[in-house]
């Protein structure tokens, strides 16, 4: 008896055009870098009103099943520990999770690409500035113009 009131609310619930399944997640727009950092970056994107955004990041060309994921509940997003001087391919995608469903994802983004810069030392640069003086054997004046430049790409 109870198996058949469950069988007549359910077709009920159908033929009045209620779905018992999960919405999928709002989609992301706006998704974009805001600043990159050698070992850093930041993304921003409107925040979905329903659902989380998991933001995923590859080195390129992107191995999405191998993809960083880091779950932004707001934005700016910070993602933190990537390489320096790397082209990664990333993307974001809106999920929703529900108690019967587990997790339900929507739509991905257009991927983006972004190059993390390279760290240049003080050592690095000094080399660099001495190599142009004595490649291009420079006057002092000239000399001291190149070291200048190249001291002035110092990033740690």
């Amino acid at each position: 008896m109870l198996k058949r009131t469950a069988l007549t609310i359910l077709h009920l619930l159908f033929l009045v055009g209620v779905s018992l399944a999960c919405k999928p997640p709002d989609p992301i727009t706006g998704f974009s870098v805001q600043s990159v950092a050698q070992s850093s970056l930041s993304v921003t994107f409107d925040v979905p009103t329903r659902g989380k955004v998991a933001v995923r990041l590859s080195p390129a060309p992107a191995a999405w099943g191998d993809a960083k994921e880091i779950v932004c509940v707001s934005s700016p997003c910070a993602i933190d520990g990537i390489e320096t001087a790397v082209a990664y391919d990333m993307r974001a995608i809106p999920f929703v999770v529900t108690q019967t469903q587990g997790t339900i994802y929507g739509n991905p983004t257009e991927s983006i690409a972004v190059t993390t810069p390279k760290v240049i030392t003080l050592k690095d640069a000094l080399h660099e500035g001495v190599n142009t003086c004595l490649d291009r054997k420079l006057a002092h004046t000239a000399c001291f113009k190149a070291l200048d430049d190249a001291l002035g790409k110092v990033t740690q």
